[in-house]
């Protein structure tokens, strides 16, 4: 498939537009391959029915070769593969982001604002140069985007799943959490949600 377009988000991470949909639906990934360099699996970021997105952090020799290619390149695309995330129209949801998992997250929020969702997007990075697609999520309705940095260079001071805590304290009330990111992340945020008795 031909890349379309390439958008540096910030100094780690590039978005693809490939000439291609797969249907995908938030919370799937698709196979990338490049000619010589076997594939990977990455979330995607957006699929609008003509069009695919994925974001991706140059982390490794895959993920750097990825980074090389120009507009016009071509690679491989396989997918889309697993679970897609489940709500109910019109829920009051929570989505929760660490590091390179606001990608996914973005294009849940975007499809669940069009299913009637209110949206707490929460996300959270080492620093602000870390932060990924906030300014996508801050122009969707009915999302609020709430942002934690580890250092405080933007948002709360700390970690997103505390200031998601702090939120529900001050009185947010959500129907769903939803989240993407590292294992120790989610595992706060799914204690956070067996407290609140929320699925």
């Amino acid at each position: 498939m031909k890349i379309l377009d390439i958008k540096s988000e910030n100094p780690f991470v590039k978005t693809f537009t490939l000439d291609i949909s797969v249907g995908a639906v938030p919370g799937q990934f698709v196979m990338i391959w490049i000619p010589r360099l076997n594939e990977k699996p990455f979330s995607v970021a957006f699929d609008d029915g003509k069009e695919l997105q994925i974001a991706i952090a140059a982390v490794g020799e895959f993920s750097n070769a990825m980074h090389d290619l120009k507009v016009g390149d071509k690679v491989g695309v396989r997918g889309p593969y697993g679970k897609p995330f489940e709500y109910e129209d019109g829920e009051h949801l929570a989505v929760i982001g660490g590091g390179y998992g606001a990608a996914p997250l973005y294009f849940l929020a975007y499809e669940a604002v069009a299913r009637g969702c209110k949206v707490e997007f929460v996300v959270g990075a080492r620093n602000s140069g870390n932060l990924l697609f906030l300014d996508r999520a801050e122009m969707l309705a009915n999302t609020n985007v709430h942002v934690a940095t580890d250092d405080g260079s933007e948002g709360y001071k700390g970690y997103n799943v505390p200031l998601l805590e702090k939120l529900m304290e001050e009185g947010l009330k959500v129907d769903r959490m939803l989240t993407v990111g590292p294992e120790m992340m989610m595992i706060a945020v799914s204690d956070l949600a067996l407290k609140h008795d929320i699925p």
